[in-house]
């Protein structure tokens, strides 16, 4: 009895063990779980977060420049002196585990593009986590009214013999630059066109001889000098009320006037007219706005009247008559590589450009070819071969054009339409809508919210038009 007794007590401590340790096992794998569990919620938000970040990120793109919203794989950077967001030069950006993508792709709709924002991570290679949002844009917003019979709500004069050169508008602020006809004057404006039937100077400084282009990002305008030697200046305009010159480079040596420039992620693209003496393109790395350096040069061999970044491609708009359109790869700011060129008919320069999705449209110098056309809409969907779509006959020098959903902006030469409108919603039939007659000839135009500011070679170097 005793015998058995005592294996009876050895098998109650076995089976005892034995529920100790699955009891054991058991919490241990709840508790881990519910810590798993915790872990795999928590980094869902944060990554849910990132996501939704970047789709706002992208609308505050889109609402500063359709432009930036250019196709392809794009990471996010937020620049705290300037307080907004753009794409960064990667295809992506990394914040701890969770990397970030934000996608931009266009469509057969030239005015739609759709975002993709996708924010992944992995702690276990078995288990990697991802997260997508999608938001569609439209480039057709804001434009309303009868546009067949526009009106001018508003001109300023910039002072007497000082004409309008170049503009660029945001949030209802202009940013103007003007050349005097004769002697230095105040040759950089900023305009409130808040109320557009009533605009007023809020400051204007004079940077030297005058200026020929500008283009704004965050802080800064970018400009083109008229000067020979100080062909690239970079204005402070964090405060409308005083900008302030904050620093003037030379091109890499090129004596010549200064006529385009173009900004994008951290760069600026400097275009010079023709010279024996130097490339007519130089780039800039404007990383520090106070001293950029020269990253790059390239030469033309003609003026470079109009320079368009997209897609980390620069198109250059030239006077050359065998070349009036040259593409290159600037992905590499300090190499820039040909990729391209276009012969437009007839021998007349390159004026302008814009880019809307595939589709190019290119302004010339008036064509005396009764073949030739000014206006041309080029389709880049098998980039790189160029194909023209659709033609209108101007008649004059297309100085800019800026396209808004079915309407092409002109700003031209012509003595008794200086504006001109339009209608590209059919590109085998191009039809004109609307002109106004200026005192002198349109140079520069820039649209926002259903307005049209006109740069104009005359004392009301301003012009703000819109549909009745």
């Amino acid at each position: 009895m005793l015998k058995n007794k005592k294996g009876q007590s050895i098998l109650e401590i076995l089976i005892a063990v034995g529920i100790a340790i699955v009891s054991i096992s058991a919490g241990s794998m709840l508790f881990f779980g519910n810590q798993t569990t915790f872990l795999d919620q928590r980094n869902y938000l944060t990554g849910s977060g990132l996501t939704s970040e970047c789709i706002e990120a992208s609308k505050e793109i889109y609402n500063r420049d359709w432009n930036e919203l250019t196709a392809g794989s794009h990471g996010m950077f937020y620049n705290a002196t300037a307080k907004s967001w753009s794409y960064a030069s990667s295809s992506s950006d990394v914040s701890g585990i969770f990397t970030r993508i934000a996608t931009i792709s266009t469509t057969s709709i030239s005015n739609i593009k759709d975002l993709k924002c996708t924010v992944s991570w992995s702690i276990d290679p078995d288990r990697p986590q991802h997260i997508d949002m999608y938001y569609k844009f439209s480039n057709s917003l804001g434009l309303y009214g009868d546009w067949s019979n526009p009106r001018t709500f508003g001109a300023i004069d910039l002072g007497a013999g000082n004409e309008g050169t170049d503009l660029s508008v945001r949030n209802k602020i202009v940013y103007m630059t003007t050349k005097a006809s004769s002697g230095p004057k105040l040759d950089f404006h900023v305009v409130d066109a808040t109320n557009p039937a009533s605009p007023f100077i809020v400051k204007s400084i004079n940077t030297g001889i005058g200026l020929m282009a500008i283009d704004v990002y965050g802080d800064y305008a970018y400009v083109a000098s008229e000067s020979d030697v100080r062909q690239f200046q970079i204005i402070n305009i964090a405060t409308n009320n005083n900008p302030f010159l904050v620093s003037s480079s030379s091109t890499s040596g090129n004596g010549e006037e200064g006529l385009s420039v173009a900004y994008s992620n951290g760069y600026a693209f400097v275009g010079i007219e023709n010279s024996i003496s130097g490339p007519e393109l130089t780039i800039f790395n404007v990383s520090n706005p106070a001293s950029p350096t020269i990253a790059s040069f390239y030469e033309i061999g003609g003026d470079l009247n109009q320079i368009f970044l997209k897609d980390n491609y620069a198109y250059l708009i030239t006077s050359l008559n065998n070349s009036q359109i040259i593409v290159l790869d600037v992905s590499n700011p300090a190499s820039p590589i040909f990729v391209t060129k276009y012969d437009v008919y007839g021998n007349m320069a390159g004026k302008s450009i814009d880019i809307i999705g595939n589709l190019i449209y290119y302004g010339s110098n008036n064509e005396p070819d009764p073949n030739g056309r000014e206006f041309y809409i080029l389709d880049s969907l098998n980039f790189p071969t160029l194909t023209s779509t659709g033609t209108a006959n101007i008649n004059a020098d297309l100085n800019d054009v800026y396209v808004k959903d079915y309407l092409a902006f002109m700003a031209t030469g012509d003595t008794n339409n200086e504006f001109m409108l339009y209608d590209i919603s059919n590109v085998k039939n191009i039809t004109l809508i609307s002109t106004l007659n200026f005192p002198q000839g349109a140079r520069a135009i820039d649209y926002e919210s259903n307005y049209v500011y006109v740069a104009v070679k005359s004392n009301d170097s301003l012009r703000i038009i819109s549909s009745q």
